[in-house]
């Protein structure tokens, strides 16, 4: 029986109002208040109504090879292979609630039991918006998250190091693709004294393709995991604030050079420990530490700026490790007309209860593993 005072019909759709409303809002903030989300809405990075059985887009692994031409030399015609395919299936979330029989009892009364209702529509939002953040960092293809966004550590999985290595040798799989270094061919240049990867024994991420610029197809989805705790950076320590400025300059500055102003860094999160020794480290140089201009306009006023790179924390972000992000080639895309979708309050008779349902239907899209780049202790 409904409480004295309302109908159940009325109640229900006076929160159906409220939910409508401030859904929106929640959805609104969930975009804002995390600072990889914030960039992302700027930069128009939020794509809706995403359709199909799952997220394919088409890459360039290779490019032409042009040659040197005489005077009336023959031109030897081919085709190429320069494309392929990159899949990830759509994943989902859903958190619930609801306000059984009992509760209605409880809370007698239109405005105790709408207000009531808000505040699980409040819980719902918040809590989904922050597990999506959450979401960002993790691993699509471990097991037990087989419905799990495909995040960052999606595929930055590595091969053999050892300690006097200052980068990874990448092995993973992402979108179907293998991160190995030269899974479609191509060669690497072997010039430095020491190899950068001892089992790898050429000069990447240095150097450059050997014979020819369509080499690039040799690294053209492999990502870089920068070991920070190697004996190779020549500070002569081995902890991250010994080494932190060395693994920041050659990051930045590799990415700049192999991927061009498309693939460049402009995002550095990293646990909050790591973040204090990095200011640490940047203090007697810059004397003050400079906020980043973008970030600061979003309202993230304690994000610092390093040779034009956001550098901050995030709650989510593994310990001892941190993330180059080139934000430009992420999507997070949804097969909803926004971030998540809500439902309800209805009925249940089967639970003698108002349901509440909160879901999210998409997936975060990196353009390519070779855009992004790690740091941790690897060995």
């Amino acid at each position: 029986m409904p409480t004295s005072g309302f109908t159940r019909t009325a109640w229900q759709e006076s929160l159906n109002v409220t939910r409508e409303t401030y859904m929106k809002e929640v959805i609104k903030t969930a975009q804002r208040k995390r600072l990889v989300m914030a960039l992302l809405k700027k930069r128009g990075k939020f794509k809706y109504n995403q359709s199909g059985t799952d997220l394919t887009w088409l890459i360039e692994k290779k490019q032409t090879n042009p040659r040197q031409l005489g005077d009336g030399g023959p031109v030897q015609f081919s085709r190429k292979t320069l494309h392929k395919q990159a899949t990830i299936d759509w994943r989902g979330y859903e958190d619930n609630d609801m306000i059984t029989y009992r509760n209605e009892k409880q809370n007698d009364g239109v405005d105790a039991l709408v207000k009531l209702g808000a505040s699980k529509l409040k819980q719902l939002g918040e809590a989904m918006k922050s597990y999506l953040n959450q979401q960002l960092f993790v691993d699509g293809y471990a097991s037990g998250n087989e419905q799990a966004i495909h995040g960052l550590e999606s595929f930055f999985g590595t091969g053999t190091t050892v300690a006097a290595d200052i980068i990874a040798q990448p092995s993973d799989t992402y979108a179907t693709i293998s991160t190995t270094l030269g899974t479609e061919g191509g060669a690497w240049s072997s010039d430095l004294g020491t190899s950068p990867n001892a089992n790898l024994a050429n000069d990447w991420p240095f150097g450059s393709p050997s014979g020819h610029h369509s080499g690039t197809h040799y690294d053209f989805w492999s990502p870089k995991v920068w070991n920070w705790s190697s004996t190779g950076w020549g500070t002569g320590g081995t902890t991250w604030e010994d080494n932190c400025l060395q693994v920041l300059r050659n990051a930045v500055t590799v990415q700049r050079r192999l991927n061009g102003q498309e693939g460049k860094t402009d995002l550095f999160l990293c646990d909050d420990r790591m973040l204090v020794d990095l200011k640490d480290a940047l203090e007697p140089r810059l004397r003050t530490s400079t906020p980043h201009k973008e970030a600061t306009n979003l309202g993230f006023e304690e994000t610092v700026n390093y040779e034009g790179l956001a550098i901050d924390t995030d709650f989510n972000i593994p310990v001892n490790t941190g993330y180059g992000l080139s934000v430009d080639n992420m999507e997070f895309c949804t097969q909803t007309s926004d971030l998540f979708d809500s439902f309800g309050p209805q009925w249940g008779l089967t639970h003698m209860a108002y349901l509440f349902l909160t879901t999210f239907l998409g997936n975060v899209k990196h353009n390519s593993p070779k855009y992004f780049w790690k740091t941790k202790n690897v060995a």
